[in-house]
């Protein structure tokens, strides 16, 4: 499928994670039903040694990653798409992603943050279903990119990508490099990360001690009644038999 779609080293202007380089070896492709051809950063795969992985501390940072991408906006089917941009999404890296449903929509001619924070919902073990859910609260903001000093570097990344050149572009490729470039930072707000663990209200050994209370109380009451209801006619017996013995006296 890779050949029908646009490479990622013929989009990506520039990739930097903790301020050291990192290029489109350092992503995977998934297929989107809605948007093609998709990437992820520093993917966490089963079966894999992982020595690739990439984590927040290293080289002394806090995790930030920063692209500069060219979307190349003129190879679009014209009457099909409707708008011009990235959708990006911040997501565990062990998690396959839901771009189609949470994905965030970027504009080219801008820089975008996207801070985020991490909180993980731990569920109860057995006997219910023992799994975890990792979301991520992402902020947004932006700034008009790109500026004009970065402009030369762009056109000359344009030039020698795979992607054939507009028409017009040797007139007009100010008007072009604004109209399909974007920059990104993906920044971690903290690296405090929120857990919560849910417990059953009620467990097996809160409902038997929950019984056996309520059974010893209400054997309790029920004993306490049956003694007071034959203390009473033992009461009354004996008064009878001492109403009648002096009767019999007299």
């Amino acid at each position: 499928m890779e050949p029908f779609f646009y490479s990622l080293s013929s989009m990506l202007y520039t990739c930097t994670f903790n301020s050291q380089p990192c290029s489109a070896a350092d992503f995977i492709s998934f297929t989107s039903s809605t948007y093609g051809l998709c990437y992820t950063f520093n993917a966490k795969l089963k079966n894999s040694s992982n020595d690739n992985v990439r984590y927040g501390h290293q080289n002394g940072g806090t995790g930030k990653l920063n692209l500069g991408l060219y979307v190349h906006s003129h190879q679009y089917v014209p009457h099909v798409e409707d708008s011009i941009g990235m959708v990006v999404l911040v997501h565990d890296n062990t998690q396959l992603p839901r771009i189609e449903a949470a994905g965030i929509e970027l504009s080219t001619g801008r820089k975008h943050k996207l801070s985020y924070t991490k909180k993980t919902v731990y569920f109860p073990p057995s006997p219910y279903t023992q799994c975890s859910i990792i979301d991520f609260f992402v902020q947004t903001s932006s700034l008009i990119a790109p500026v004009p000093w970065q402009m030369d570097d762009i056109k000359r990344f344009v030039e020698n990508s795979t992607i054939t050149l507009p028409a017009n572009w040797s007139t007009i490729w100010h008007e072009h490099i604004h109209a399909n470039y974007l920059a990104v930072s993906v920044v971690p707000e903290t690296n405090i990360v929120e857990n919560n663990t849910q417990t059953p209200t009620l467990t097996l050994v809160n409902v038997l001690s929950n019984i056996g209370g309520q059974t010893g109380l209400w054997i309790g009451i029920s004993f306490l009644s049956i003694m007071e209801v034959i203390e009473m006619l033992y009461r009354l017996i004996r008064y009878e038999y001492n109403v009648q013995y002096k009767e019999d006296n007299i």
